[in-house]
């Protein structure tokens, strides 16, 4: 791409001496008009000359004086140690500055190809190719077959594969993978306010406060967790939350932290817990113990 659009401009200064000639007068600055493309390739390399993106456009126009790339009908690959690592795609960009800033708009799609295949989806990005990080402030949307993450504002850097979440994000499980029968077994949604998430690793850690809500047991006993701050690992499905807080029919457990492990009914409790139990909404119980418990031990203790 860079010895492409040198290769314009020096064209285009050559044109421009010899119209002037040797004449001392001043000459008016030269509009020049945009070229048109039918087709459109850009590459970008490393120093290396290892590739790091390109884009194929059926349609684009170039405004020299701005360095200013105008292209619809985008199909964009992003390189990761020269392994083609996500496709996207866009209705229209503007490429700035020879691709060092990329707008992008119109249903905007970002698939990772191997992997989890996540998929990324918004209606307006900013990607800064310089510091390899795309920003999604228009309707995003994270998914994949086993989850859907809604979120105000996500950043992702898409070298170190590591998506950074602004403002209060709701994750849910896909209920195409919870269970077949007809109670909610398995259901369950997270809140969480701030919160980066490393998709490679799995390794997601949050600002509170965090709500998660989840049905377990085959009785469809609904359960509530809060926490003022999040850690954990969505591959191992393992949540850990500090001054935790779980909430379930007629119990109420506090403990210094507690650990949720989203694919079973377990809860692990860390440090001091306080149980209590109600009967019509009024405490009749109260105990203090210091244990590990899990869920299995709550009921009858």
């Amino acid at each position: 791409m860079t010895k492409f659009i040198k290769l314009i401009r020096a064209s285009i200064a050559i044109s421009s001496l010899i119209s002037v000639g040797c004449s001392p007068s001043l000459q008016p600055k030269q509009e020049y008009s945009p070229f048109v493309f039918s087709q459109l390739r850009l590459n970008k390399t490393n120093n290396e000359g290892k590739p790091l993106w390109s884009i194929k456009s059926p349609e684009a126009r170039y405004e020299l004086g701005n360095r200013l790339i105008r292209a619809m009908d985008l199909e964009i690959i992003i390189n990761n140690n020269s392994i083609p690592t996500y496709k996207l795609i866009a209705k229209s960009a503007n490429i700035i500055n020879d691709g060092d800033l990329i707008l992008l708009e119109g249903d905007i799609n970002l698939t990772q190809l191997s992997g989890d295949k996540v998929v990324i989806r918004g209606d307006r990005v900013k990607w800064d190719t310089l510091k390899s990080i795309l920003t999604i402030d228009q309707n995003p949307l994270i998914y994949n077959e086993n989850f859907h993450l809604v979120v105000p504002k996500v950043s992702f850097f898409h070298q170190k594969n590591i998506l950074k979440l602004t403002g209060k994000s709701i994750l849910t499980n896909n209920p195409r993978t919870v269970s077949t029968q007809r109670n909610r077994l398995g259901e369950y949604k997270v809140k969480v306010i701030n919160a980066e998430w490393n998709l490679n690793s799995g390794v997601i850690n949050g600002q509170g406060p965090i709500e998660i809500f989840r049905y377990i047991n085959s009785t469809d006993t609904y359960q509530q967790v809060n926490g003022d701050t999040l850690f954990g690992n969505t591959k191992s499905g393992l949540l850990g939350f500090t001054s935790c807080a779980v909430i379930q029919e007629y119990e109420f457990i506090l403990s210094n932290e507690c650990i949720l492990d989203i694919n079973s009914d377990q809860v692990s409790f860390i440090g001091d817990v306080k149980l209590r139990r109600n009967t019509n909404k009024s405490f009749i119980e109260e105990k203090t113990i210091k244990l590990q418990l899990n869920q299995d031990h709550m009921v009858g203790f």
